[in-house]
């Protein structure tokens, strides 16, 4: 998502999903954390 060049990873959008989906099969509700938080993180 963030541009290596910028001190990223550079994923795609589809890596982050499964990465969060990933997350919620532990805790559904550090799931919707990560995910609101990738949402500011890549709005900023």
């Amino acid at each position: 998502m963030i541009p290596t060049r910028y001190g990223g990873h550079q994923e795609d959008w589809e890596t982050v999903a499964e990465l969060i989906m990933e997350i919620a099969r532990g805790d559904g509700s550090q799931a919707w954390v990560a995910a609101v938080l990738f949402a500011v993180l890549l709005n900023t």
